[in-house]
């Protein structure tokens, strides 16, 4: 199965402006065909993992920072966070890989 895998910072919670932010290095997304999985961790101290199911998957979409750019997640799991945003130094990089593996992302979020 072909995956792809990059460090980042994550922004997650009940909104931007309501939420938990962990710069880089400390999240880790993981995506196939079939899920998209994020994982923050603080090493042996701390961790969560959102794994999302391709049919939990509303919608992917580019969103800019003040430092680097990333991809906001919208999903229908309820027991995660409405609002799940993945930053990256590598976003190009990081668009390409989900369309790969078959992710579309949108560039509407700007």
């Amino acid at each position: 199965m072909q995956t792809y895998t990059e460090t980042g910072g994550i922004r997650y919670g009940t909104s931007f402006w309501i939420a938990a932010n962990f710069s880089w290095p400390f999240a880790t997304l993981t995506a196939s065909p079939g899920e998209i999985s994020i994982r923050v961790s603080l090493g042996r101290l701390w961790g969560r993992t959102f794994a999302l199911e391709r049919s939990q998957i509303k919608s992917i979409s580019k969103k800019r920072g003040l430092m680097s750019t990333g991809v906001v997640i919208e999903h229908s799991n309820a027991e995660y966070p409405p609002f799940i945003l993945f930053w990256t130094f590598r976003y190009e990089t990081l668009k390409e890989q989900l369309e790969a593996v078959g992710h579309c992302v949108l560039e509407t979020n700007g």
